[in-house]
């Protein structure tokens, strides 16, 4: 399968899962994230706010904030930047994809020793390989970041066996599932 055909099978998937089913996924993702011992050492978590059909992150953001420094993610142009997550009446939504993006927080400087990135993603393979929306926002990122730690989150319809791979696409460090 073409990568186009890969996401248009998976969003299906994704779809067609009840909003229960996408609750009880992202509380068992969550629960992985706060046990989680290379997440529990970093100050800093980038991370998104979900779409529609995407693992809800918005509990894990709650979760996470109270002892850590969150970020999210702001498209500027064809590049992706971080900036700190202040609350949601601080995200504005009439972004150029519709994602909550925090419009008065500090951007992120960086500091890949300290911090980790929870990546959404459309599909997943078990040994971390990831297909995204097909932007390139992310790979673009990680080729500036090469040594930020890279957390995919899914929902078990999301694993593949097998992806096509292109040279700029990255690979996940670990992959958790719900």
């Amino acid at each position: 399968m073409t990568k186009q055909e890969i996401r248009k099978h998976i969003n299906a998937l994704r779809r067609s899962l009840t909003s229960e089913a996408k609750t009880s996924a992202a509380k068992n993702i969550m629960a992985q994230l706060i046990d989680n011992a290379y997440i529990a050492r970093c100050n800093d978590i980038l991370i998104y706010w979900a779409l529609f059909d995407e693992v809800p992150t918005q509990q894990i953001i709650e979760k996470l904030s109270s002892q850590h420094n969150i970020y999210l993610p702001v498209i500027v142009g064809k590049e992706i930047e971080f900036r700190r997550f202040m609350g949601e009446s601080e995200l504005r939504t009439e972004s150029r994809f519709g994602i909550g993006e925090p419009t008065y927080g500090a951007l992120w400087q960086g500091n890949e020793v300290d911090a980790c990135i929870i990546v959404p993603g459309v599909a997943f393979t078990r040994n971390g390989q990831r297909l995204g929306r097909g932007g390139g926002f992310y790979d673009r990122f990680f080729e500036q970041h090469t040594n930020i730690h890279k957390i995919g989150i899914a929902f078990n319809c999301q694993i593949v066996d097998f992806l096509p791979t292109d040279p700029h696409d990255v690979a996940m460090d670990e992959i958790v599932l719900g």
